[in-house]
């Protein structure tokens, strides 16, 4: 299928956004039964009349016998009338991102199968670990964190015994980075039985014993291809492998972060960026991030504040090398590093937040990028290694609210 029509935000896209969009018209043709070479505007021609399905978090299209209401959908579902090779309907998904109020798409498949992972969505899940419920996930997390060597997997603002919110994102992000190692082709990240039912893989945590805490879960795959795992156990030794159909030999590798030390380490001979524009853009955009105190200041007032501070924890860092830490960011699958900020230039307390820097090697720049909470800090550094205490302390981390948000 070929057309010369002009893209526009009409058709498959008035739906929600949609990045890769090369990469989902590939899928697309995959699983229809015609197999075409889809372009954008042979399926904007399909879609363009079509009336989506609202679905709401259960994935119903119906409550109370009544269509769900717009305010309440967190899905769309929208038929593009083609088959799959076994004659069922191919619709497309589209998800609320709450964060930013929109949908964003596009998942193909058929009603059943998509219903199938919309359910998986309401799960408690671990990445790609999926549990049956919220008690099943913390009880997982729990034997993971009484077998790894002991350290603080919660803060002090967290309630609840059963709650392990750095463990969780730390193996949330271990996964990531294996399947990335996976995708690019090291075969000893993910490790499957011969039967392909069952996945092995290493947290990069250790025990009491110096032995690698070892994952096993069984294998599930929908219909586009994509796996999810469930039931997963630890390895209790090589008898326990072998017996879940690996080979004694199959021995899975941590994820890697980094080949050059260079790379975690701040380097003082270079310059951090002090373009004011940027201060500017990152204090408007996560103002809500400073303290109450300094909310109601003028943007400019803040940036000198800022310039200030990072040249204070550049001065502390060139007597302290472990004092600005690293972290592995994998929206980006990169190594970033982050800059404790004491606006006000005292230690008495800790620091207000953490600055994000993105190293420039080329012009051997650090490019100042977006704050974090102490909270969000804590966990994405925790993933490369847990920090020196000196200021990213879970016992110590205190705010408002506990919570951590994701940047984009």
């Amino acid at each position: 299928m070929n057309s010369n029509a002009t893209t526009t935000k009409t058709g498959l896209r008035k739906f929600g956004f949609i990045p890769q969009m090369d990469y989902k018209l590939s899928e697309l043709s995959s699983l229809s039964s015609e197999h075409p070479s889809f372009e954008i505007a042979d399926v904007d021609a399909l879609v363009e009349d079509s009336n989506p399905i609202l679905l709401n978090s259960r994935g119903w299209d119906n409550y109370n016998y009544e269509p769900i209401d717009p305010k309440w959908a967190m899905y769309k579902l929208v038929p593009t009338g083609l088959l799959t090779d076994k004659g069922e309907d191919i619709f497309g998904l589209f998800v609320l991102n709450k964060k930013k109020n929109n949908f964003c798409g596009v998942i193909w498949g058929t009603r059943k199968g998509l219903e199938r992972r919309i359910n998986l969505d309401s799960k408690f899940r671990i990445d790609r670990i999926c549990f049956d419920n919220e008690q099943d996930g913390n009880d997982f997390l729990k034997t993971v964190a009484e077998r790894a060597i002991p350290e603080a997997w919660t803060f002090n603002t967290e309630k609840g015994i059963g709650s392990y919110p750095i463990l969780r994102s730390y193996l949330e992000n271990i996964l990531i980075k294996l399947g990335k190692e996976a995708e690019s082709g090291s075969n000893n990240k993910l490790i499957y039985n011969a039967s392909h039912s069952k996945v092995m893989f290493n947290t990069n945590l250790l025990d009491i014993f110096s032995r690698d805490v070892i994952v096993i879960a069984d294998v599930r795959t929908l219909e586009n291809g994509e796996e999810y795992f469930i039931r997963p156990v630890l390895s209790n030794g090589s008898l326990a492998q072998i017996k879940a159909g690996f080979n004694k030999r199959d021995n899975p590798a941590p994820a890697e972060f980094f080949q050059d030390v260079n790379d975690v380490v701040f380097q003082t001979n270079w310059t951090v960026d002090e373009d004011f524009e940027s201060y500017k853009h990152i204090i408007e955009k996560r103002l809500f991030r400073f303290p109450p105190e300094y909310q109601n200041k003028p943007t400019e007032e803040l940036a000198r504040k800022l310039k200030d501070a990072i040249d204070f924890a550049v001065s502390l860092t060139k007597r302290n090398y472990k004092f600005v830490v690293p972290m592995y960011r994998p929206q980006i699958d990169a190594i970033q590093l982050l800059m404790p900020i004491y606006l006000s230039g005292s230690f008495k307390n800790g620091p207000d937040f953490a600055l994000v820097l993105t190293p420039n090697p080329v012009h051997e720049i650090y490019e100042p990028e977006t704050i974090l909470t102490l909270h969000a800090a804590y966990q994405d550094a925790r993933l490369i290694a847990k920090p020196d205490e000196t200021w990213l302390n879970p016992v110590g981390i205190f705010d408002n609210t506990g919570s951590v948000e994701e940047d984009e």
